[in-house]
Order: C-alpha cells, then structure tokens, then sequence
C-alpha cells in the first residue's frame, strides 16, 4: 500500500481498513526508493503490482461504465464472499462493512446499496445482520452478474 505513491512522488490519498488479521510493515520512502533501484528481484515483484494494478483498473472502469449497479454489487459481493467467505464463520472475522465503505467499492449512492441489499435479501442471495453481509445463494448472485456481461 502506497507505493504508487512513492514511486511517482505524489500524496498518498486513499485510506484503508483492515477487515482481517493482518501484518502491517512500515518501509521508509528512502529505504524503499533505495530497494527499487538497486534490488531487481524487488523492482520486478512491484513492477508486476503495478501491471496488476492497472489491469484490475482497467477491468473496473469498464464495470463502473457498461455494467449496471446491481450486476457490480452482485460481482464485489462474490469477490468479498471469495476472499474472506470461509473466515466470517467466526465472530472477529467476519466481515464488516457499511453501506457507505460498499457503495465506494462499487461506486454508486449509499442509498442504492441499501435498496439493492433488500432486494438480494428478499431474494434469498444473501443475509444481512448489521453490517455484516453473508451470500447465501453464490450461483444467484453469479447469475446476476452475468446477466450484465
């Protein structure tokens, strides 16, 4: 996290929370310009986060200008199910987030996300307890997304 930042000498304006348990690593500017300009196998790995990078944005400035609101939802919910699904079957991992932090990820209103959650609930795709959000009904949501594809 930050490196692009680093890399092109600009302020680092994203904010991030963690969702899971975590190791967070704090590399100073100099060492870490230091370490890209004299350790290639470094310079490498974080040539291809960049390339990785941008071709995720690539594919999401697509998403965000071909794919309707709730075929994103349905595809971030299966992307969140798919990286922490199996973790939120315990209390302190499951994951939390608003309806705020959601509709960003997706980018649309708040109160888009929050009627199109009832509708995946009254669907039987997914449950909701607060913040937390389990998918219930993996194929249904995938089926949505496609719908948009």
């Amino acid at each position: 996290m930050g490196y692009k930042s680093l890399l092109t000498d600009t302020k680092f304006n994203i904010s991030a929370s963690i969702v899971a348990d975590a190791r967070i690593s704090f590399i100073p500017k100099d060492d870490f310009i230091h370490l890209f300009r004299t350790d290639t196998e470094i310079a490498d790995r974080i040539t291809q986060l960049l390339c990785t990078g941008l071709v995720e944005m690539e594919s999401k400035v697509v998403s965000l200008a071909y794919m309707p609101v709730r075929g994103r939802l349905a595809e971030t919910l299966l992307k969140l199910d798919d990286v922490f699904g199996d973790e939120r079957q315990t209390a302190s991992n499951k994951i939390k987030l608003t309806r705020e932090e959601l509709a960003n990820l997706i980018g649309t209103a708040k109160e888009t996300v929050i009627r199109l959650l009832s509708e995946f609930k009254s669907e039987k795709l997914i449950k909701t307890e607060g913040k937390i959000i389990n998918v219930i009904d993996p194929q249904g949501l995938i089926r949505v997304k496609m719908l948009y594809h």
